[in-house]
């Protein structure tokens, strides 16, 4: 919606004749042509105008109010979220506005092509800087976005330190041969660890599931989830903070509770 639905024309006292209303008009371009052609000027602490003397775009989506001077009507076009530009009359009538009142103020919604030129007119851009009684929600939320920058230092700080931590075995890597014989829980289960031993090496045919990327400790809590698991086993040289090769078996006639074989794999089993 145009500001011709919004704001109300301004009208002229009825005492001021032709005559004077040109005047009076004429006047305040004056005050401002030729002297601040080009200039930008801030006529409010937020808000700075660029006066363009004796030219006018060419556009027909256009408002056409009065206003009581050039930055008056500059003002009123910069508090239209619409409002591009805006071109104050100091003269009776002008080409292109459709009205015959001085002191016409025109609010341009679009602009398209080269400036043209009339005498008479001042032609205006704006543009709005941060006002400090009204600061802007960037400003008002810079402290915030500090502390969330400083958060964040932190955040990879501690990844970084647990992925160090991740590096290290600890309780329950079953890095062999230092958890040779220990007992592991896993949600309540008690598995002892036998490092370098398994009775039926080979026996692919035993396996109720295996797997190709689980760490030691992942591999026993798969045997876990994995119904009639009794044994999780992985290759001994394995390190306990990389993914590898897992196998889960039950108990068989070749492999009972207790591993008798030293070979190249250790396991774990459910006591």
């Amino acid at each position: 919606m145009h500001l011709q639905a919004l704001v109300p024309l301004v009208p002229l006292f009825a005492s001021l004749t032709v005559g004077q209303s040109f005047s009076t008009a004429r006047e305040l371009y004056n005050k401002v042509c030729p002297v601040n052609d080009g200039q930008e000027k801030a006529i409010k602490s937020h808000l700075l105008v660029t006066y363009h003397c004796d030219q006018r775009p060419i556009s027909k989506d256009r408002t056409v109010i009065s206003a009581g001077s050039p930055d008056e009507c500059a003002t009123i076009c910069s508090k239209s979220p619409s409002c591009e530009a805006s071109l104050w009359a100091g003269k009776e009538t002008t080409a292109g506005r459709q009205a015959n009142t001085a002191k016409s103020c025109v609010l341009y919604h679009s602009l398209g092509g080269s400036l043209i030129p009339e005498s008479h007119v001042v032609y205006m851009t704006h543009r709005t800087k941060e006002d400090p009684l009204f600061p802007n929600d960037d400003d008002e939320c810079k402290d915030d976005k500090v502390r969330i920058g400083h958060l964040q230092v932190q955040v990879d700080d501690l990844k970084r330190q647990l992925e160090t931590c991740n590096g290290k075995c600890e309780k329950g890597c079953f890095e062999c041969p230092e958890y040779d014989q220990d007992h592991i829980y896993d949600r309540g289960n008690d598995y002892k660890v036998y490092c370098g031993m398994l009775d039926d090496a080979g026996w692919t045919s035993d396996d109720l599931a295996s797997f190709g990327d689980k760490t030691p400790k992942e591999c026993v809590q798969a045997c876990t989830d994995t119904p009639k698991c009794k044994r999780a086993i992985w290759v001994t040289a394995q390190p306990s903070n990389k993914k590898g090769s897992c196998w889960l078996r039950d108990y068989t006639v070749r492999a009972g509770p207790v591993p008798t074989k030293k070979t190249g794999y250790s396991s774990a089993h459910l006591q």
